[in-house]
């Protein structure tokens, strides 16, 4: 969507569902009980998308073994229905909220209960595909969802919801999950009360959002709460949590979670709870009297960078950050008002208040000597682009003859919007298919692809080094684009997008499901990430193209999840910064060459293969990465986590040098390696 202040779409956008227009009508006075429609539009979803399921598995139940509809749907050797997404790629439309006060008494969530794929058979044993959710607020301080006060339901225990993303046990295909430009406000009197319960895997976020409590005691039990079995882009993004017993409940294992730019005031219990799961946290303000984080289980590893703890009036027993079994790393961390800044199991170590410059709880590693310690790059915020709401200046490329159905080739119709000189392209949705590379110029300054999906030709898609977007030109003015979901037809030996000039660049919420995401020919750019994903599906065909490829330039990555490339990111002679990711199979997490600077602040490496392939691979350059690993079978595990190479020699840091998270997974708490040529980013 577009940034915060005034989030408006064009009137003849076909992506959104504007809910109080017709056929909802939904009251925006406060003055209605909106509970009813609201479940009416969220439910409104899905019928398309289960149709779709049923279709998938009906047709799968009638074919032989070894079978394969698509990647993912299939008959195994052995007979057995893997039936996992919907026969069709389904587009949901972004649930849009005008500013207004939307009065609720109950949970808004959906209602289906066959809302799930038939991964081995049909009524049970599936994943939720409770996917493809979008709330949008007009803007954080005019759109309220607001819980009546004193509301039946939301006493002290029920630890119920206000707005609820999935009602399954779990999922991994809850992909592209947004909630953003909003308050939700839990009223008084509902001491039970969450604000959010979030759910997403590979992509989502919740973004630029107030949950509050208006309870003078700052009754509720949790702002946000991040639960459900594998979710994996629990991110939390420009958030700000007043009140609650809790502001951020992590827990269940495999939970890879990503907050940044987090503020967070009178909790009555902790600000960011969490158990045994992965998470980041980048850019903390707390103003609290109980600890700011806890973290606690022996699976948790956990990151905290740049953060301000203070506390007006302390218990005299509380840090403000409170650790038990686990990983933790600390980095720039400010506390005030506490007796220390930092404690291990109560008191059996601590930390004064005051400062932390650098804290690991574990043993850090080197290969060749020289101080253990993180790279320390600058964290450069994403870029703030004002919203544009003059519709004069946005150019759709269906007004200049594309079609959108996934047979009629688009190609000359897209690039006559791209190079119309208007400074904003968007798309309805639709498959558009491409056959050959489009120039995005220097007078587009953002692309809205309204998460629309892109289909590639066959010749284009097994040209090498090519990409279906060329970025092209330069301009003092960032390009943002954001938006997009790719599903299996955009594949190959290409990359979704390729930089071909120096021009700055800010990518966020896209989501590329078959096909690497990025390239770059041309260095010198200031390029930033949030929230991408992309699968390099095929990978026996095509593993050898990294999903991100970056090449002297100057790189923030703010939780991406690249998967089943060989080469999941590669820096080559630049700057990458990067906190936040999973990745899939055996590929490196990262590589880095030719000089390169690379920090990676936490993240999880999931479902690899013994094979004697690093996850990160130091070729004479400056690394330092804080992860861990995680799988389902004990096959699926990385017998090397790091690879150093100086000059000729080479050393690795095995998996049985690491400190154990549920064998025969580990962490990484801190591995750092330095060029002899370059000793500082």
């Amino acid at each position: 969507m577009l940034n915060f202040e005034n989030t408006v779409f064009p009137p003849e956008c076909n992506a959104i569902t504007d809910v109080t227009k017709a056929p909802w009508f939904v009251d925006n006075t406060g003055k209605e009980d909106c509970t009813g429609k609201l479940i009416e539009i969220f439910d409104s979803l899905f019928p398309e998308v289960i149709a779709g399921m049923k279709k998938s598995y009906d047709v799968l139940c009638n074919s032989p073994a070894g079978t394969k509809t698509s990647w993912e749907n299939r008959v195994t050797d052995t007979g057995i229905v893997r039936a996992i997404f919907p026969w069709d790629h389904i587009q949901q439309k972004v649930i849009y909220f005008p500013n207004g006060v939307y009065l609720v008494s109950d949970t808004i969530t959906y209602t289906h209960r066959d809302l799930h794929n038939m991964l081995y058979y049909y009524t049970a044993g599936g994943m939720e595909l409770s996917r493809c959710i979008r709330f949008v607020g007009q803007s954080r301080e005019n759109t309220v969802i607001k819980l009546k006060d004193n509301c039946k339901g939301f006493s002290f225990g029920q630890q119920r919801p206000v707005i609820k993303f999935m009602n399954g046990a779990r999922s991994n295909v809850g992909m592209s999950n947004y909630i953003q430009n909003l308050t939700v406000d839990v009223g008084a009197g509902n001491p039970g009360a969450v604000g959010i319960s979030f759910f997403a895997n590979n992509s989502g976020a919740v973004r630029n959002v107030l949950v509050k409590s208006s309870d003078k005691n700052h009754a509720g039990y949790a702002g946000i709460v991040l639960e459900k079995d594998t979710l994996s882009a629990g991110n939390i993004l420009n958030v700000e949590i007043d009140g609650f017993e809790y502001g951020v409940k992590n827990s269940i294992f495999r939970t890879v979670n990503h907050i940044e730019n987090i503020t967070l005031r009178n909790q009555l219990r902790y600000g960011v709870w969490i158990d045994n799961c992965a998470v980041q946290i980048i850019g903390m303000n707390s103003y609290n009297n109980v600890p700011s984080v806890s973290v606690s289980g022996p699976l948790a590893h956990v990151v905290v960078a740049n953060a301000e703890m203070t506390a007006s009036d302390p218990h005299p027993h509380y840090s403000a950050i409170h650790h038990s079994p686990g990983v933790m790393y600390l980095k720039n961390i400010r506390t005030k008002g506490y007796p220390y800044s930092y404690d291990y199991c109560w008191r059996e170590f601590t930390l004064p208040d005051g400062y932390i410059d650098e804290y690991c709880s574990k043993p850090t590693n080197t290969l060749f000597g020289g101080n253990a310690k993180g790279i320390g790059l600058e964290v450069k915020q994403v870029p703030y682009i004002a919203a544009e709401n003059d519709f004069s200046k946005w150019a759709c490329v269906n007004s200049f003859g594309a079609v959108g159905d996934g047979a009629t080739d688009d190609t000359d119709a897209i690039r006559r919007a791209f190079s119309s000189g208007k400074p904003i392209i968007w798309f309805q949705p639709g498959k558009y298919l491409i056959t050959k590379p489009v120039d995005i110029p220097a007078t587009v300054e953002r692309v809205h692809f309204m998460f629309c999906d892109i289909s590639v030709g066959e010749a284009l898609r097994n040209t090498h080094g090519e990409g279906v977007f060329h970025i092209v030109g330069e301009s003092d003015k960032f390009l943002f684009i954001e938006d997009l979901f790719s599903w299996n037809d955009c594949q190959g030996f290409i990359h979704v997008f390729r930089q071909d000039s120096a021009r700055n660049l800010f990518m966020r919420d896209m989501h590329t499901q078959a096909c690497a995401l990025y390239s770059a020919t041309t260095g010198g750019a200031e390029v930033h990430f949030e929230n991408c994903a992309c699968t390099v599906l095929d990978k026996e065909k095509y593993g050898d193209v990294p999903a991100f490829s970056f090449y002297k330039q100057k790189v923030w990555c703010h939780s991406i999840n690249p998967e089943r490339s060989m080469i999941e990111t590669k820096n080559c002679g630049g700057q990458l910064w990067w906190s936040g990711f999973k990745t899939e199979q055996q590929g490196a997490i990262n590589i880095t060459t030719d000089g390169g600077v690379t920090e990676v602040m936490g993240g999880v490496a999931v479902m690899g293969h013994a094979e004697d392939r690093p996850l990160i691979l130091n070729d004479n350059s400056n690394v330092s990465a804080i992860f861990s690993t995680d799988g389902y079978h004990g096959y699926s595990t990385y017998p090397v986590a790091v690879r150093e190479i100086r000059g000729t020699e080479q050393r690795t840091l095995k998996d049985s040098e690491m400190p154990v998270r549920n064998y025969p997974f580990y962490f990484v708490p801190l591995y750092s390696g330095r060029s002899t040529q370059k000793d500082e980013p």
